[in-house]
């Protein structure tokens, strides 16, 4: 008969909302079984035959006590609930639950193996996590029966009772280490022979047994998995957001430059309308009076003053004038060529009087 027993406790694996449906299933895999739900589970040491012993409850926020899980939205709906104290808008890398496995050494349930016992030592556990972490903070807890040794899963949710998510307000490295000795030493006011200190000390201390290592192991490779493809999609997420903040600059500095082009335009348009009537104006009035003292005068003046040169009048003038000869260059070359065709024809006497004379 051993003197004294050890106690097992971690609390090291974190949740973040979009891990939470993969630790429910795992913890929960009885509930799925009674609704035809079979999900593969990487852990060897769970025996399937055995998996209906294991018991599953959930805190009902609403009616606040426990009641035994009969499908796995019971778990999903409590969280939500739990969330909806939480006074600030979660984060996206929020930790909303962290998983905890309590294990009485695999000894004493050798030495006690009545159910009675059993359900005694699942009690005494359970009455101290939610003296720690508060009943209502407790979303579910889960006996295992299906592997090896019994042990319990306990999903927590870390709100604080002023309306914060805070997982270190409750759990870090110094708050761990009382956790260990508070356990104790509530088992042994229990009447549990639970040894105070552990017998080994540092990071590869072995608190769980191979099967339920595997267990926890399987757990915080998930965990791992689901926190690389989060940090992966927060990445591309800020990548997206500046891009698009890029994109929105430019697309508002085209359409200032779209706005201001379209001004100019518009300015443009009047101030030639402008111009063409002053300048219809001008050419009236020098026309019409073309002997009048100081009329031409007058007429270069105003074209000065509009900006417009007697150059360019010049050359649209040039340009009229050479369209014209153009057109008389043109008339010119078809009768010389008409004339050609009539001087061939009467010297092959192939001619007849319907030619036209110019």
């Amino acid at each position: 008969m051993i003197d004294a027993f050890t106690m097992s406790y971690d609390a090291s694996v974190k949740c973040k909302k979009q891990d939470v449906k993969g630790l429910i299933h795992h913890n929960a895999r009885e509930v799925d079984m009674q609704n035809g739900i079979n999900l593969n589970h990487s852990n060897e040491c769970i025996d399937t035959d055995r998996t209906m012993n294991n018991r599953t409850y959930f805190y009902n926020q609403k009616k606040k006590y426990f009641e035994e899980c009969r499908n796995v939205q019971q778990i999903y709906d409590s969280l939500d609930e739990r969330l909806k104290c939480v006074k600030r808008p979660l984060r996206k890398d929020a930790v909303v639950l962290r998983s905890m496995v309590l294990q009485l050494d695999p000894e004493w349930y050798k030495e006690h193996y009545s159910e009675k016992e059993k359900l005694y030592s699942y009690d005494c556990m359970i009455d101290w996590v939610c003296d720690t972490f508060g009943e209502n903070n407790i979303i579910s807890f889960s006996i295992h029966e299906d592997e090896t040794n019994p042990h319990i899963h306990v999903s927590f949710c870390p709100v604080t009772s002023d309306g914060r998510l805070s997982q270190k307000d409750f759990i870090d490295k110094f708050k761990l280490k009382q956790q260990h000795q508070s356990l104790r030493r509530y088992m042994i006011e229990q009447g549990f022979d639970i040894e105070l200190e552990n017998r080994k000390s540092g990071d590869y201390t072995r608190r769980l047994s191979v099967e339920e290592y595997k267990d926890l192991a399987e757990l915080r490779a998930e965990q791992e998995l689901l926190d690389s493809s989060f940090r992966y999609n927060v990445q591309r997420d800020k990548e997206l957001q500046c891009k698009e903040t890029d994109l929105s600059c430019r697309e508002e500095t085209l359409r200032q430059k779209e706005t201001e082009f379209a001004d100019r335009v518009q300015d443009f348009l009047i101030e030639s309308e402008n111009i063409r009537q002053s300048l219809m104006e001008m050419a009236n009035e020098y026309w019409a009076k073309p002997d009048e003292e100081n009329a031409l005068v007058k007429f270069v003046k105003k074209c000065s003053s509009h900006g417009t040169s007697l150059y360019d009048i010049y050359l649209r003038q040039q340009k009229v004038e050479k369209e014209q000869a153009d057109k008389k260059m043109l008339r010119q070359k078809e009768q010389l060529e008409h004339f050609k065709e009539i001087t061939r024809k009467s010297y092959y006497n192939d001619y007849n009087n319907s030619f036209q004379l110019y």
